[in-house]
């Protein structure tokens, strides 16, 4: 069986602690990276930023998640394709939304002197050759087949959910591979209407939002149930997972790992990600 563990949103409150459990339990996984998050995080702490892009650029994999997150308005982004930018009603299109949040993560690379130059095509880790998009607010597939010639439009994994076809498929001519999920570790969205540059999830009176709302075990068995061809990509957010009054997240994210490590499971990052061709119940 082959997993991927991929996590949204970053870099947030909770990426410190994952990549110390992805470290202990020596397994990499997939970050998909917002733009505005790196922002906020920026002016929070930059030394912090650094030190975790620096881990997740040499050890793990980058994909790229938009710079706004559609605002959370998913519907709007998707129908009007891309994200209101002024009281004007102009927009960014979902490819320059994509692309913003790109330049973002190289600018910071580039000034770590982690690249050579700010103007790369993808964000890509060290050793990452496949460029990896996922899309805010939807589960959709635009995934490329390795075993037709570099170049070729024919792809392996066709999936839109609801509204998001143009920007999937605006995305993969770009050239990334755009990925959904499988299965997802659920969690509550209490801050989901909270400014989240102005929010302290540490601080006592949040510390309790924003957490799984599922065991590892039923997770487990989630995902033992929803793998596809043996294989599963599991979908998580890091702020899940921050510390708080004691270690029962992460101590739940470790178990679910070592389970599968137990059972003889692989774990490997999107980049790696190849599989037979497989439709979706519901495909459009």
């Amino acid at each position: 069986m082959e997993i991927y563990l991929t996590f949204d949103d970053g870099i947030q409150e909770g990426t410190e602690e994952v990549l110390a459990v992805l470290k202990e339990t020596n397994v990499r996984a997939t970050f998909f990276l917002v733009g505005t998050q790196l922002s906020y995080a920026i002016k929070k702490d930059r030394t912090q930023l650094q030190t975790l892009l620096k881990e997740i650029y040499i050890h793990h994999t980058i994909g790229n998640h938009s710079y706004s997150h559609a605002n959370d308005c998913y519907a709007d982004y998707y129908t009007n394709n891309g994200i209101r930018i002024d009281d004007n009603g102009n927009r960014r299109s979902i490819l320059l939304d994509f692309e913003k949040s790109k330049d973002t993560i190289h600018q910071l690379l580039y000034d770590m002197q982690e690249i050579d130059t700010a103007s790369c095509m993808y964000p890509l880790a060290l050793s990452q050759k496949m460029p990896l998009a996922r899309l805010p607010g939807r589960n959709t597939w635009y995934v490329s087949d390795p075993q037709q010639p570099e170049g070729s439009t024919q792809a392996l994994i066709r999936h839109f959910e609801t509204d998001s076809r143009k920007g999937a498929e605006e995305l993969y001519r770009a050239g990334y591979n755009v990925f959904g999920w499988n299965t997802e570790w659920r969690m509550t969205f209490d801050f989901h209407h909270d400014a989240s540059s102005n929010i302290d999830r540490y601080a006592p009176e949040n510390i309790w939002k924003d957490r799984p709302t599922e065991t590892w075990k039923q997770v487990r068995d989630k995902m033992l149930k929803t793998s596809i061809g043996n294989k599963v990509i599991l979908l998580m957010h890091e702020r899940a997972f921050r510390k708080g009054t004691d270690k029962k997240e992460t101590e739940q994210l470790s178990a679910l790992i070592n389970y599968f490590k137990e059972i003889g499971a692989a774990f490997k990052s999107l980049d790696e990600y190849t599989s037979s061709p497989f439709q979706f119940r519901n495909s459009k």
